[in-house]
């Protein structure tokens, strides 16, 4: 399986990664690290100063671990990876190439920060995975006895993120930003005003979305799922407990409540989903093989039977 159907959109840059995919039919070596530090990070997009900056913070956060930032200073170099048999080290004008890379479509070009630190061991392992169908890996550097930089084969683990890495951090990305030219940003692809305004269309439609709140649904109605998805014993239990109707049942009325108000949609492979902009807790819903299997948790909870106690509510308020 390769890399690119999954994520390496080339339309919006300009230069040598397009061109060098069109005429080979295949990824630069540094498009797929890139495409790597990109999922790992929450950063979908870099159309702009902003995106390149938030990449390069979010850069030595994630790759604490392998003295990146001392990396930087000393060696003029970034982190260390293998694509195949081959082993590369990602430049600074290699990143700066890439200006106009979307791996994801998502309507914001980067994840909130927040949201990337609580999840960075995730995005990590998420990242990896992918990175294994074209065997790529990233390379910890680790000093030998001469203080050389020599690569060994360890994905890098996420520290705990303090105040002084965050400050680091914010030091290492403005110090790079003054080594990318002007024109990186100034010549940019005439194709990407074109998306800006679609994306901006995007978020204005996501502003009107309704917003589902558990403790607000009056608790008749709780009563009246609990006591149709559950057999009497185990509903009376859970309705005698907050914390019960917040973990085990409240997850269950939402997921209804998207289906019944038409939030749900199938994706490409004719999965149920939520629509672009419904926030989602996928881990609500983890099946025992670890897998989020939307429509069989509605057949198994026969969710559909709640029609009638959710079909409009929280919409047009």
């Amino acid at each position: 399986m390769n890399l690119e159907p999954i994520g390496i959109n080339y339309h919006y840059i300009n230069g040598e990664p397009k061109n060098y995919y069109i005429k080979n039919g295949k990824a630069l070596p540094s498009s797929y690290a890139i495409l790597w530090c990109m999922l790992a990070m929450g950063i979908n997009r870099i159309f702009s100063r902003e995106s390149m900056r938030e990449f390069l913070f979010r850069l030595a956060i994630t790759f604490h671990s392998t003295n990146l930032v001392e990396t930087w200073f000393l060696k003029d170099h970034l982190m260390n990876y293998s694509v195949g048999d081959g082993k590369y080290t990602l430049k600074l004008e290699e990143i700066a190439m890439h200006f106009g890379i979307e791996v994801v479509d998502h309507y914001n070009d980067v994840n909130d920060r927040k949201d990337f630190f609580a999840r960075l061991s995730r995005g990590i392992y998420n990242a990896a995975y992918i990175g294994k169908m074209e065997n790529f890996t990233v390379l910890a550097a680790e000093r030998d006895a001469s203080g050389e930089i020599s690569l060994t084969k360890n994905n890098p683990a996420p520290a705990e993120i303090t105040d002084e890495m965050i400050a680091n951090a914010e030091f290492f990305a403005d110090d790079l930003m003054r080594f990318i030219p002007e024109q990186i940003f100034s010549n940019r692809s005439e194709e990407i005003p074109g998306k800006e305004k679609q994306l901006h269309e995007r978020r204005e439609k996501i502003k009107n979305l309704p917003v589902f709140d558990l403790e607000k649904v009056p608790f008749d109605i709780i009563k009246k799922c609990a006591e149709t998805i559950f057999i009497d014993e185990y509903a009376q239990k859970i309705l005698n407990s907050q914390e019960l109707i917040k973990k085990d049942l409240g997850p269950l009325i939402y997921l209804a409540w998207l289906l019944h108000n038409d939030f749900l949609e199938r994706d490409d492979y004719y999965f149920l989903e939520p629509i672009e902009g419904i926030p989602f807790r996928y881990e609500d819903y983890m099946a025992e093989d670890k897998s989020y299997k939307l429509e069989e948790t509605i057949e198994q909870f026969e969710l559909e039977s709640l029609e009638p106690f959710l079909k409009g509510l929280f919409i047009n308020q």
